[in-house]
């Protein structure tokens, strides 16, 4: 099953498409002269299917109408034409063009309309360890597939399971059993195939030892033939299509080795994952410098959304605070400046600069008591700021 998707166009000479996953994860945008109907349908295809294909106008443009259709895809259009200010707001970061920010205000504007739903899904998933399921009941509901949330949970949840008591939600409580099995699974296959490939290239490291060998005795053979023999050995071709065969394997082996090498990091981080689980403990994601560049990378290798990050170098940049924002991770451990944490915690992001996680290899780890001590004395602040402001009045 393809990724359920939202799409806003904003269509034109100059096409503006911005797409997000239904966890409101920006993973394209982009504005393009002369954008064609085919290519923008073949653009979205590489991220999944549109479920929600969204527009800044009240009045639905006849190509958003023919892209929409193809798919399948729900159509939101506002009740009016969205004013450059009430676009504004909702981006709020500085954007290459116009057309990139209404096709950014577009499914913006959607995901506020199903935003209520959407967390009610996500929130009544996690409280049964269904999390799995977020895309296909959120994609129910916005089908009316389901009368209403309740519905399409029981028409997805595997039926051999027993229904689990509801419990109280906690910010930062996280059930590992299931995703530590499935990362176990992952983990003894990428075994495998890394076993595979070190005994393939290990062949490859024998067969080129095992020319150079004969490459040389048969020069030294030559060599002690006649003279005439020996010119006849040297002959550029001869020697030169051992050579090439010997270069070529030695290419081969230097990709082979490079693909073994990406494997071996990929496996110790998964296993130091397992192990940071294992030892009761709440994964920390490491960005070193507060920068845009180290941003979008952490938030490629990781997908920050949702989890545990340590900015160790705090610098201030607004621009860089509202591009982390929009990410929406659960937790910021780090020293910010004020205006900063004011960012991240209006995008309900919770912002610690009193711990210290311990550094792993790749990632850090924290336990979560120490979380969530840290966030009862920020409510205590909090509280005691307002009645202080109160008082003042």
């Amino acid at each position: 099953m393809k990724k359920p998707l939202i799409v806003g166009l904003d269509v034109g000479t100059t096409t503006g498409l911005s797409i997000h996953d239904l966890k409101k994860s920006l993973l394209y945008l982009k504005s393009k002269k002369h954008f064609s109907t085919s290519n923008i349908i073949k653009r979205i295809m590489i991220f999944g299917t549109p479920l929600i294909i969204a527009t800044d106008k009240q009045k639905v443009p006849n190509k958003i109408k023919k892209i929409a259709s193809s798919f399948n895809a729900k159509i939101f259009h506002p009740d009016h034409d969205l004013t450059v200010g009430e676009k504004d707001r909702v981006v709020n970061i500085s954007m290459k063009d116009d057309h990139e920010r209404d096709a950014l205000a577009a499914s913006l504007f959607a995901f506020k309309l199903y935003a209520s739903q959407f967390n009610t899904i996500d929130r009544s998933l996690e409280t049964l360890a269904l999390e799995r399921y977020s895309d296909k009941v959120k994609e129910m509901i916005v089908r009316k597939q389901a009368k209403n949330i309740a519905e399409a949970i029981e028409k997805v949840r595997p039926k051999e399971k027993k229904v689990k008591k509801e419990v109280p939600f906690k910010e930062v409580e996280l059930d590992w059993k299931e995703k530590a099995e499935e990362l176990r699974k992952k983990l003894k296959e990428e075994k495998n195939r890394y076993e595979i490939l070190k005994a393939y290239t290990e062949k490859l490291e024998t067969r080129v030892r095992n020319l150079e060998i004969q490459k040389q005795e048969y020069l030294e053979e030559q060599m002690r033939k006649t003279e005439e023999g020996r010119k006849k050995v040297l002959k550029e071709k001869e020697i030169r299509s051992r050579d090439i065969l010997i270069k070529q394997l030695k290419f081969e082996l230097a990709k082979g080795k490079s693909i073994r090498k990406v494997y071996e990091e990929k496996l110790e981080r998964e296993q130091e994952l397992n192990n940071i689980k294992d030892e009761k403990l709440l994964p920390v994601i490491v960005i070193p410098d507060f920068t845009k560049e180290e941003i979008v990378n952490a938030n490629r290798e990781f997908d920050i959304s949702n989890k545990i990050i340590w900015i160790q170098n705090f610098k201030f940049s607004k621009t860089n605070a509202r591009i982390l924002a929009s990410i929406k991770p659960k937790v910021v451990i780090g020293e910010a400046d004020k205006e900063i944490k004011d960012i991240l915690r209006n995008s309900r992001i919770i912002v610690v600069d009193t711990v210290k996680p311990e550094t792993r290899e790749y990632y850090a780890a924290i336990s979560p008591r120490e979380i969530e001590n840290e966030m009862r004395k920020i409510e205590k602040k909090s509280f005691l700021k307002w009645l202080e402001d109160y008082r003042r009045r």
